[in-house]
């Protein structure tokens, strides 16, 4: 087996199998690209303690949802910003970091999950945003992130 696929078989069970627990509608928490935060110092989730995932930086949205302190809202913003970040990594996907996207993909995807199970009227707003993302409109900060990433030359549709 590749070091890639070693790395997936001993990382996915982990992340697919590992009851998460969110904080979820906090009252002062703090606005962040990817959803809210309890605090600015920034700690890898103790969920994730055993994958080799480098320690959440609060310039670097993305290692927000493996942070300790991130807060999510039931609320159509912070669900606009999920669903944007996972059609922009969808859309990245490639075999040279097909492992770092599909951690965040099924970060993504839990998070979702959770928040259906915490509020069931969530499932509507997801589909309804859902929908407003397949028409192209994405959050501010991942449409700058898509436009960027275009003009490097990054190429979506190999």
């Amino acid at each position: 087996m590749t070091d890639t696929f070693q790395n997936i078989a001993n990382t996915a069970p982990v992340i697919a199998y590992t009851p998460i627990t969110m904080k979820v509608d906090m009252v002062n928490s703090l606005t962040t690209d990817m959803g809210h935060c309890s605090s600015k110092t920034p700690l890898l989730n103790s969920n994730y303690q055993n994958v080799d995932l480098e320690k959440p930086n609060c310039s670097n949205p993305v290692s927000c949802l493996f942070c300790e302190n991130y807060v999510i809202h039931t609320d159509e913003e912070d669900i606009h910003k999920l669903l944007s970040a996972k059609k922009v990594f969808e859309m990245a996907n490639s075999s040279q970091n097909s492992e770092n996207i599909y951690l965040v993909i099924q970060k993504i995807n839990d998070i979702l999950d959770y928040l259906i199970q915490y509020n069931s009227k969530t499932e509507q707003e997801i589909f309804q945003i859902s929908q407003l993302i397949s028409k192209g409109k994405l959050t501010p900060f991942f449409e700058i992130m898509l436009n960027t990433l275009t003009d490097l030359g990054v190429d979506f549709y190999e």
